[in-house]
């Protein structure tokens, strides 16, 4: 209790109920280490349980693990990406000494840096948002024994991966320098199988069942290896990963042995946050990709075409890059290099050399780009009769690039589809504007494109943007005749329902102006000015 209450006050946290700290003490008893059970063997465990306090319901779910940020993080990422918001939580890090006999009877505080640390962790679901419980702690238990089996077998993954470099450095020399380079905390490994030999998720098929369903089958599916070197699959079970917020990706590699036989390992996992950030023309491979890439004609002979792209180059997704030639990479980038109209989108059809996905890159102008677009390019994109497995979204310079996975067309897909992601970014201003400088000569051009740019969101919301020409020229003509102007609409989508728009020019007060409106036998039921 007291490092429970110790560990609210750090976290600033008010102070719970009795009948929750009860439950939350009796939780944690439950799963505090045993004697005679090694505490590397059950590292990570859970239970739940469901509260009620008159009409309100909450899920607590508490968690041990051992004391390292992979854990809790995971679990975050899923509850992230499953949209579930906990209402409260609590995280307490303790240790306990155990023998093959008997346990202290209490917990003390952790030790710097000791394998015995452990965190005692509290979920607070709303039982309202949240009604399935049971298989939300199935995906959570199942996310834990999956990072616990990625730790306990990361230094021999690292090991393995090392012999490996050095295995495939006779057939691909630039292979085995970025298999070394990944070594070197580059990248996060989940998994790797080589020569029979199960290491990471790879060990549990029902827990990466779980985590990603299908992707024993989808690796199977993939053809035999025909040449050494390294291949990254791209797999539709990739993108449903359980919890990991960077896209899981799953790579082949291929080496001659002793024999002569074609050998291979799958490695699942993701480069680590420096290593995707690091520019692509100087990681080992893709630096002579990239050599290659600007060796043709445009990039060799235009020094403005040579940096723009390398731009893009270096940020775009690395696993992409190694997936596709060079020549495939020339009229995308030089696409989104060419942009120059601020409603412009660009959409490129890519289809890697191995796996079962096929993906559709989408650039345009930054300042376009935000949550709401990125639903309306899913539309659009379902609208052609595609299905999407994921979306990935990157800022670029003046640019953002949406990168959506597909399920593999063997058709084209492109037709329409720039027109249709075009208009995904085309607002009510830009419809406005358009009509506004149709009709130019008619009106104050300067003056009228200044009142648009300043006009409140509540009028784009209230009118279709063909009203705004219309109001200018009444306002115009009401200010020259200085008499009241009104307009009366059938209203969209309401039978016998009329719309007045009065231009005026004085203010008029709001409640004279609905009695006079009744007046005439009519009921005012919405008003905006």
């Amino acid at each position: 209790m007291e490092l429970l209450e110790e560990a609210r006050q750090q976290q600033g946290l008010e102070e719970l109920p009795k009948r929750v700290r009860a439950a939350l003490v009796h939780d944690a008893l439950q799963l505090l280490p045993q004697p005679g059970v090694p505490t590397t063997k059950h590292r990570v465990d859970l239970n739940h349980r469901t509260i009620s306090h008159g009409p309100l319901h909450r899920h607590l779910v508490t968690i041990r693990c051992p004391d390292q940020a992979f854990y809790f993080d995971a679990v975050k990422g899923y509850l992230q990406r499953s949209g579930i918001q906990p209402i409260n939580q609590q995280t307490m890090v303790a240790a306990m000494q155990c023998d093959d006999e008997l346990c202290d009877i209490y917990l003390r505080h952790p030790d710097q840096h000791s394998e015995d640390n452990f965190m005692l962790i509290s979920l607070h679901l709303s039982a309202t948002l949240v009604p399935d419980c049971h298989s939300v702690c199935k995906d959570i238990s199942a996310i834990l024994r999956s990072v616990d089996l990625s730790v306990r077998d990361f230094e021999q993954m690292r090991e393995r991966l090392i012999d490996i470099a050095e295995m495939i450095r006779r057939d691909h020399a630039p292979s085995a320098d970025l298999l070394t380079w990944m070594n070197e905390d580059r990248y996060i490994m989940f998994g790797l199988r080589i020569d029979g030999t199960r290491l990471g998720l790879l060990r549990d098929y029902r827990t990466m069942e779980r985590i990603a369903p299908g992707l024993h089958d989808e690796i199977e599916a993939i053809p035999a290896p025909t040449q050494p070197g390294i291949e990254w699959l791209h797999l539709i079970a990739c993108q449903h990963y359980l919890y990991s917020a960077t896209n899981v990706k799953v790579i082949r590699i291929c080496w001659h042995g002793e024999k002569g036989t074609l050998n291979h390992a799958i490695l699942v996992g993701h480069f680590s946050r420096s290593a995707r950030h690091m520019n692509s023309s100087q990681v080992p491979y893709l630096s002579e990709h990239w050599q290659a890439l600007q060796e043709l004609s445009i990039l060799h002979n235009s020094a403005f075409y040579r940096r723009e792209v390398r731009t893009l180059y270096d940020r775009l997704p690395k696993s992409l890059l190694y997936s596709i030639k060079p020549e495939k990479w020339v009229a995308p980038l030089k696409a989104i290099v060419d942009m120059t109209v601020p409603t412009q989108a660009t959409v490129s059809h890519l289809t890697p050399a191995m796996g079962n996905l096929e993906y559709l890159l989408i650039a345009m102008p930054a300042n376009r780009f935000g949550p709401n677009v990125l639903h309306h390019i899913e539309e659009r994109v379902a609208e052609h009769h595609i299905t999407i497995h994921g979306t990935e979204s990157i800022g670029i310079g003046p640019y953002r690039i949406v990168i959506v996975a597909i399920e593999l067309h063997r058709e084209s897909i492109l037709e329409g589809m720039t027109e249709s992601v075009s208009q995904c970014i085309i607002f009510w201003k830009d419809k406005a504007r358009k009509e506004v400088l149709k009709h130019a000569e008619e009106i104050d051009l300067p003056m009228t494109l200044r009142e648009l740019e300043q006009l409140p969101q509540l009028y784009q919301e209230l009118f279709p943007y063909t009203q705004f020409l219309a109001d200018v020229k009444a306002r115009d003509r009401v200010l020259a005749s200085g008499k009241c102007m009104v307009r009366v609409h059938q209203r969209q989508g309401a039978t016998g329902d009329i719309e007045l728009h009065i231009i005026t020019a004085h203010t008029l007060p709001l409640g004279q102006l609905v009695d006079r409106i009744q007046a005439f036998g009519l009921t005012a039921i919405q008003e905006a000015g």
